[in-house]
């Protein structure tokens, strides 16, 4: 009884977020009464305290072993042929990012660097999934279990690999095609050599079947093979991949459609997944030391900005100053003949009314107002900004729902707004949205167009910010991938990801702007909380709280909302508190 228990909460942990079509509402419904009935027999047999002590150890032992048969799956062959033990893993891990630490090149250096870095080199390096220190540290430091993203990684690379067939197709056509085989032989090579410790038996094959002195001699004799090579490539990438990417290998050396260019391009589409995973192996070993280590190397590279000149701090300035102008103005309403002096306003309320105006104003997050301490969230802020968006019109439409049917706005539609919220906001369609709240709440004709009319302008503004922080545009330097030819002239070729024509950026509607600015006050109050016992008061009364703004569905998506700006704070005073401490006795 306890194992079927145990195998219910499992499939319920498969299934409970998927939302189409309502089959997480389907499964909860069976499985809850299976679990209670199962339960009650538990206590029957073994007593109350002790059933549910047993469910309790069960449920642990079961994610324990299923968080470690998953981390498994994620570790590539080619890192455990690499070192027979963790300390050399980690050394080898390590290497490559402290030797950035600790080495500070000046612009010279850099300079003749460029001019050493050979075009394939160049182009290796733009498929380097390993972010910039700086970010990476700081990711580390916002989330311990920070990975490069699938598809933020791919997704750029498909594109240079379309413009590169391109190229390469001409180039074949002209007669050409001898260095362009060198170039992909010589960049699959230092890819792959580059997951595998030298002096291992993958490692020498590689370097000898991949050199790239001898795949051009091959050419130029005219005894290089394309099946040859895909055959050897079938063969040696099992080795190197990790298991979970065993289906990716097999798909691709069972799929010999298309050219040997198309080969090529998912050859490559491959090898970026190899790395990935490669590379995120390494950032999960390093971890703890990078973590241990970020608050002192970001202070240090900060500081040496402002000495350089590369990092200023007038928006820091102005972020400060603003803010505390804000709350001053506040505190002198409340106090209009100053019984109580000067308002002198903590700085850590004055930090959280400017932290909350970048992500929750009826406004686009602008580069302008965020301080130069806050550089490395940018991103984050604006996909804040944007899912603080999907709330309030999410949110807006099921508030203007339950009035036009005159409905007690506190009760629950949490399945209509998890649909909703599970939509892509990129293209989004009003009539889809209706059709969710329609199906399972009907409303006469009039009412449905005024929904209508609702849907549709909260929709747009939610739209224009998905797009802005969706990857706009990726520039590709043309001579990071061709090699000489008469085809790459060109200076650079800009690949445009497809994109929503420009909309509204600010909520108009006055239902949306309602929501907001209680929205805005809810976050606000709780990142304002000082002390453990107001933090505590502000989490234990935010279901209370919102329910009574109108957003009683989204407790969750509030509450994960306000712990990443929580986070965000606590990492950047722990890294810039001396340079806010500055700016503070200036003022």
């Amino acid at each position: 009884m306890l194992a079927q228990f145990i195998e219910l909460e499992l499939i319920w942990q498969t299934v409970k977020d998927d939302r189409a079509g309502g089959v997480a509402d389907d499964y909860w419904q069976g499985i809850r009464q299976n679990q209670i009935l199962l339960l009650a027999r538990l206590k029957r047999l073994a007593g109350s305290d002790k059933a549910m002590q047993m469910v309790r150890d069960s449920l642990k032992k079961v994610k324990r072993e299923r968080k470690r048969a998953t981390s498994k799956q994620a570790i590539p062959r080619s890192a455990e042929v690499a070192s027979s033990s963790a300390e050399a893993l980690t050394e080898s891990v390590a290497s490559p990012i402290s030797e950035s630490f600790n080495n500070v090149e000046s612009q010279i250096f850099r300079e003749l660097d460029k001019q050493r870095i050979s075009p394939h080199e160049r182009f290796t390096q733009a498929l380097t999934a390993l972010p910039e220190n700086r970010a990476l540290v700081h990711e580390l430091l916002i989330n311990k279990e920070y990975k490069v993203d699938e598809t933020q990684y791919t997704a750029p690379r498909k594109q240079i690999m379309k413009h590169m067939c391109d190229m390469m197709r001409k180039d074949v056509e002209a007669g050409m095609g001898t260095n362009w085989m060198v170039a992909m032989a010589t960049v699959i090579q230092d890819r792959l050599l580059r997951l595998l410790r030298p002096g291992n038996s993958l490692h020498v094959l590689i370097s000898e079947v991949l050199d790239p002195k001898l795949v051009e001699g091959q050419c130029k004799a005219g005894a290089f093979s394309y099946d040859r090579f895909f055959e050897f490539m079938n063969n040696i990438l099992p080795k190197l991949c990790a298991p979970y990417r065993d289906a990716a290998v097999k798909a691709f050396t069972e799929d010999s459609s298309g050219d040997a260019i198309d080969r090529l391009a998912r050859l490559m589409g491959l090898i970026d997944l190899l790395s990935l995973d490669h590379t995120n192996f390494m950032i999960q070993v390093a971890a703890p030391q990078l973590i241990q280590e970020a608050p002192g190397y970001e202070q240090r590279t900060f500081e040496r900005g402002i000495q350089d000149g590369s990092i200023s701090l007038g928006k820091s300035r102005r972020f400060w100053r603003t803010n505390r102008k804000i709350l001053v103005d506040e505190m002198q309403k409340r106090d209009p003949e100053n019984v109580n002096g000067e308002a002198h306003p903590p700085a850590a309320k004055i930090y959280a009314q400017g932290l909350v105006d970048l992500v929750l104003s009826n406004a686009p997050v602008s580069e302008d107002l965020i301080p130069e301490t806050l550089d490395l969230d940018r991103q984050r802020l604006g996909k804040l900004h944007a899912r603080a968006f999907r709330i309030v019109a999410t949110a807006s439409i099921l508030l203007t729902a339950k009035n036009l049917l005159k409905r007690d706005v506190r009760s629950q539609w949490k399945a209509e707004a998890d649909r909703i919220l599970s939509l892509d906001f990129n293209d989004i369609q009003p009539d889809r949205v209706q059709s969710i709240l329609e199906s399972t709440h009907p409303m006469p004709s009039s009412a449905s167009a005024q929904l209508s009319a609702t849907i549709r302008r909260v929709l747009a503004p939610v739209a224009t910010a998905c797009v802005a922080v969706s990857p706009a545009s990726i520039e590709v330097q043309s001579d990071l991938v061709a090699p000489r030819s008469s085809s790459s002239s060109e200076s650079d070729i800009t690949l445009a990801s497809s994109r929503m024509a420009s909309g509204p950026t600010s909520f108009t509607d006055p239902v949306a702007r309602l929501i907001l600015s209680r929205l805005r006050a809810h976050v606000l109050s709780r990142l304002s909380a000082s002390s453990a016992s107001e933090r505590v008061r502000a989490t234990t009364t935010a279901s209370q709280s919102l329910a009574g703004a109108g957003m009683p569905e989204f407790v969750n998506e509030v509450g994960q909302l306000t712990e990443e700006l929580e986070k965000v704070r606590e990492v950047d005073w722990l890294c810039h508190g001396m340079i806010y401490e500055q700016i503070l006795e200036e003022a």
